[in-house]
């Protein structure tokens, strides 16, 4: 029963993230790029990720999980 409560399907997920990457950050910022990678990576192929980087140029960009 338990095995088949997780071959049903879900809904798409939508999920928002801001990467901070101003200099404060220098130190771990190689973590936060880990950190992103593994939401990434868990991701369905379905799911949108919106990324908006925080000290970046104010541009944004929509990403499909592959």
């Amino acid at each position: 029963m338990f095995g088949l409560a997780l071959a049903l399907p879900c809904q798409a997920r939508v999920v928002g993230l801001v990467l901070d990457d101003s200099g404060s950050m220098a130190p771990i910022f190689e973590r936060a790029q880990f950190a992103t990678q593994l939401l990434v990576s868990v991701l369905d192929p379905d799911d949108r990720l919106y990324l908006v980087r925080l000290n970046g140029d104010g541009g944004r960009s929509a990403a499909r999980s592959t």
